[in-house]
């Protein structure tokens, strides 16, 4: 297989018969003929532009070895080829960038999508101003609603993660930058410029404490009684709890669940018990996925059948970051994420877009609130992709397509069944 790069840095990448350069700070996309030969005709980029050819380098390489030397079109420069993932192959893989395309655009000639009333409320370490937010003045941003959200942690401030505890700083800002990210020509997320809601909650993801358990409770019900939020994501979790130790929890849940928010919860990695929120029966659980569409964390397979809904990208997952230097937070490098917390904001923005595509249609065809929970836990699991391997047999709960589940029609209201088991009564 050949492969391209740009000088001056770039990296390319080798994946089946698609190729993914850098240049500058565009990405390229190639893909290959049938005879494994590379024209212009073949090459766009995420902003349209055609790329400058005579920076780009060309390359004989094989992705089992080397069988030439790079060279540029002129022939003058020698450089190396890297060999990596597509930074974006997460949105491939769930089918992003094509569901994107159903969605409506708004009228005022950006081309962006049209989220409507759609929120998400993401409840986790807060949020940091950062470029992938959009331009930001006096600490607003465009679609993250700084002050519709809550700091139960600072409170009466902002729901700013300051960045200077013990725990998982920037955690936040991590997840989000995936869920909702749009900085055109250098990063996307998988729901470019939906509206959050941050709420700081927690200063780390293993909410160990009791005292988080109740932040994340409270998250949640100002979420939906506040803020009318129609998603809720949660990439935390703890994966064991006493009944007496959870109940804040599960009837917050319980709450949300009755007025038909979806609730998204990460499935964990610390042990192989699938973690709380994300457990319980009447949330969305998530487990990840690696880039060949293996499992990327295996829980005991009884539980994962029980409380994993739906696969999604959870290993090198690109995203952006905040930094703290000298007590002033700021923007960091870009780079790479593991984990299920990453699964999860596939998942929320998936929710967000299903919603936002039959918005009109699910509030006629949905009387009881619930049931829109059950339309879209039901519709995960029939769109989903094959998960390769062995580990995983329940081929009903697969790797999420959200072009598929937007363009699935809704099941019919006496085809849901209400999920009666109550999440502040229920241990496993």
């Amino acid at each position: 297989m050949a492969l391209k790069t740009a000088p001056l840095g770039g990296d390319v990448v080798g994946r089946r018969r698609d190729v993914v350069g850098v240049h500058g700070h565009d990405l390229i996309r190639f893909r290959f003929t049938d005879n494994h030969r590379l024209t212009k005709s073949c090459c766009r980029m995420e902003n349209g532009i055609a790329p400058d050819w005579d920076r780009l380098v060309f390359s004989d390489r094989d992705a089992s070895g080397p069988k030439g030397e790079p060279k540029t079109s002129s022939g003058a420069v020698r450089l190396g080829v890297i060999t990596m993932t597509d930074k974006f192959w997460n949105i491939d893989m769930v089918r992003g960038r094509q569901a994107r395309d159903r969605l409506p655009r708004r009228t005022d000639g950006s081309g962006q999508i049209d989220w409507n009333e759609i929120e998400v409320a993401l409840i986790d370490t807060g949020y940091t101003e950062h470029p992938v937010f959009g331009p930001s003045q006096d600490g607003e941003s465009p679609f993250v609603r700084v002050d519709d959200g809550l700091n139960l942690i600072e409170r009466g401030r902002r729901p700013f993660d300051p960045l200077a505890y013990e725990g998982t700083p920037g955690h936040g800002t991590r997840v989000g930058s995936v869920l909702c990210g749009n900085l055109p020509g250098s990063f996307v997320g998988v729901a470019p410029g939906l509206p959050i809601v941050p709420y700081r909650a927690i200063n780390h993801v293993v909410i160990h404490s009791k005292q988080a358990r109740k932040h994340v409770a409270e998250a949640i019900r100002h979420g939906v009684d506040i803020n009318a939020c129609e998603v809720i994501s949660m990439s935390i979790g703890l994966p064991q709890m006493s009944l007496f130790g959870q109940r804040h929890l599960g009837e917050a849940v319980d709450h949300a669940y009755e007025r038909g928010i979806v609730l998204v919860g990460a499935g964990g990695q610390v042990v192989d018990r699938v973690t709380y929120p994300g457990k319980f029966s009447r949330t969305i659980g998530v487990g990840g996925i690696r880039d060949d569409r293996m499992v990327w964390f295996e829980y005991e397979e009884s539980m994962a059948q029980r409380s994993i809904d739906v696969w999604a990208p959870a290993d090198d997952v690109f995203r952006a970051n905040s930094v703290l230097t000298d007590g002033s937070v700021s923007a960091g490098d870009y780079g790479t994420g593991d984990g299920t917390s990453y699964a999860t904001v596939h998942v929320a923005a998936a929710a967000a877009m299903w919603l936002r595509q039959h918005q009109d249609r699910i509030d006629d065809l949905y009387r009881e609130p619930w049931q829109r929970v059950e339309a879209f836990r039901h519709l995960l699991a029939i769109t989903s992709q094959p998960v390769e391997g062995d580990y995983w047999p329940d081929r009903s709960n697969g790797i999420l397509d959200i072009d598929a589940l937007l363009g699935a029609g809704l099941p019919a209201p006496d085809d849901l069944a209400y999920q009666d088991r109550k999440a502040q009564d229920e241990i496993f």
